[in-house]
């Protein structure tokens, strides 16, 4: 016997039988306790402060991270100004090494007198 037709034959047993109400619980089902109206004030009250405590919790997380990436851009427009400088500094020694090492500045002396001119 399949599982379809064991479960169309146990409805219809059911049916016959008459004992099967659905959803009998949800109808029967009333409230034990029900809240006056200082305890609803009282919860709404208590449900509102916990919603605002969250609330600023956020933003109080949103402040921090906003001082934090406000030092970490200090932070990186100072390393990127020191970097800069840094590539002038190696511009500047390379083009040093590089006329020193030259082939026009081979041949030249040093100079062994300076005379100034003075007018």
């Amino acid at each position: 016997m399949y599982y379809q037709q064991t479960m169309a034959q146990s409805r219809t047993s059911r049916k016959r039988s008459g004992s099967v109400h659905r959803n009998r619980e949800l109808r029967s089902w009333k409230a034990t306790a029900n809240m006056g109206p200082v305890t609803s004030t009282l919860f709404l009250v208590v449900i509102a402060s916990v919603l605002a405590l969250l609330y600023l919790t956020q933003i109080t997380k949103t402040s921090v991270y906003g001082y934090q990436i406000n030092e970490l851009n200090t932070e990186q427009a100072a390393l990127i100004e020191e970097q800069q400088e840094l590539r002038v500094e190696a511009a500047r020694l390379q083009s040093v090494a590089r006329i020193e090492g030259s082939e026009v500045t081979a041949g030249l002396e040093p100079e062994t007198s300076v005379s100034y001119d003075s007018r």
